[in-house]
C-alpha cells in the first residue's frame, strides 16, 4: 500500500468525475451532496490507513522525519525537518575547522531534540509559534524568538549557528556531556 495513489491521475480524475456528477445532481434533480465534506473525510481515512499500513507516500530523505521516531547525526550546512514525529539531531560532533557551520532545523507538529557539545561555541536562534522550546540555560518560550549561546561563544571565532523553527510542537536544546 505504499503507492502514491493520492498523487496519481486516477485519483484526481475520479475527484473531477464526482464533482461533475454532484453539479449535475444539484442542478437537475435538486439533490445536494456535501461533496467537500466527503472528500475531506475520505482524505483523512486514506491518510490513517496509509499510516497504519506502513507509511504515507512522501519523499523520504535521510534528513526528514515524518510519522516516525529517529536519531540523526548532524552534518554541517544541512537542513533537518521533523514533521508529525520525534527526532533527535546530534550536532555534538560538528567540526568547525573550515569556518562557521550553519544548520537549519524545522519542527512542525512534532517533538525535536538538538544535542550540542558545550565545548563547541554555538549560537541557537529559535523562532517558536504555538510551541514550546526549552534551552540548557533554563529558559523556555512558547511564542516568539530566543537566542541561546554557549559559554565559549565568541562572534569573531568559528562557531556553530543553528536556526530552528518550531510550530505546534516541542523543541529541546540539550547539552551532550
Amino acid at each position: 500500500m505504499r503507492t502514491c495513489f493520492i498523487f496519481s491521475g486516477v485519483f484526481w480524475g475520479a475527484i473531477l468525475i464526482l464533482l461533475g456528477i454532484s453539479i449535475i445532481l444539484r442542478s437537475l434533480l435538486n439533490i445536494n451532496i456535501p461533496l467537500f465534506q466527503l472528500l475531506v473525510a475520505f482524505f483523512f481515512i486514506y491518510i490513517g490507513i496509509s499510516i497504519l499500513a506502513g507509511g504515507v507516500c512522501w519523499r523520504k530523505s535521510p534528513r526528514t522525519i515524518v510519522f516516525e521516531e529517529r536519531e540523526i547525526e548532524g552534518k554541517p550546512h544541512e537542513r533537518y525537518d521533523v514533521i508529525f514525529g520525534r527526532g533527535e539531531i546530534d550536532l555534538s560532533k560538528v567540526s568547525l575547522e573550515k569556518g562557521n557551520v550553519q544548520v537549519f532545523v524545522n519542527t512542525v507538529f512534532g517533538s525535536g531534540v538538538i544535542k550540542l557539545n558545550p565545548q563547541i561555541p554555538a549560537e541557537v536562534k529559535v523562532d517558536s509559534v504555538f510551541a514550546e522550546a526549552k534551552f540548557p540555560d533554563g529558559n523556555s518560550i512558547f511564542m516568539g524568538k530566543y537566542t541561546y549561546r554557549t559559554k565559549d561563544f565568541k562572534k569573531e571565532e568559528n562557531h556553530l549557528i543553528v536556526d530552528a523553527d518550531v510550530v505546534f510542537g516541542a523543541l529541546e536544546i540539550r547539552n551532550q556531556e
